[in-house]
Order: C-alpha cells, then structure tokens, then sequence
C-alpha cells in the first residue's frame, strides 16, 4: 500500500471464521490511488457516494468467496431491485507488507470458489 492510497475496510475475523481459513500479513482492503482517480473520472460528482456504497458491502456482506486459484476474496451483496440482482467486490493480495487492493466492483451472475454466508 503507498502513500496516496485509500484504506475502504479491514479483513474482519468473522470473514475468516465463515470461509474456514486465515490470511497473512495486513487485513487492510485499500484502493489504489490510480484506481481511485479513475473512479473519480467515471463518477464525476458521485464517487463519493460510489466509495460509500463500496465500503458497506465490505462492512455488511450476505455472502464472502475466496477463490484460491486467482487469489481473490470477494464480498456480496444482494439487492431487491426489479428482481434480483447481485454485486460483487473484488480484492486480490498486492504490496509488501501484503494488503488487499480493489481490483472490481461489477453484477455476479454467481459466485466461485468457496463461499459462506455470514451471519
């Protein structure tokens, strides 16, 4: 993690108890600086309210995966809008010490890897 990133949450222990494993080294979920400027092109005025809407489905996931292959933990949130619809965000291990940077934010059809349900 640099100087200019955005720290968005922390890994919680709970996580870690529903998915059955332990991660090493700094539990810290951050956007990189680069990636947050381009947020800020895309949303314009909104990006802020894009972060916030990021970080509450960090802070309240229906459902986490982590996907060992690619080395990525998600968290899920399901929404009632004309249906059902399902977003995803995405961190994937970067940096020395290891922290966990945004890598997307998008609709999931489903989930990989595992996946549990938290609370």
């Amino acid at each position: 993690m640099k100087e200019n990133d955005l720290t968005i949450g922390r890994i919680k222990p709970a996580l870690e108890k529903a998915l059955g494993l332990s991660f090493p080294g700094d539990r810290k979920l951050y956007v990189e600086e680069t990636t947050l400027s381009s947020i800020v092109a895309r949303k314009g005025d909104d990006y802020l309210h894009y972060l916030e809407e990021v970080k509450e489905i960090i802070d309240h996931p229906d459902f986490v995966s982590f996907e060992q292959k690619k080395e990525e933990l998600r968290f899920y949130r399901l929404y009632h809008r004309n249906g059902f619809l399902v977003v995803g965000v995405s961190f994937s291990p970067q940096g020395i010490p290891r922290g966990w940077c945004l890598k997307e934010v998008k609709r999931h059809p489903n989930a990989e890897g595992t996946i549990a349900r938290i609370g």
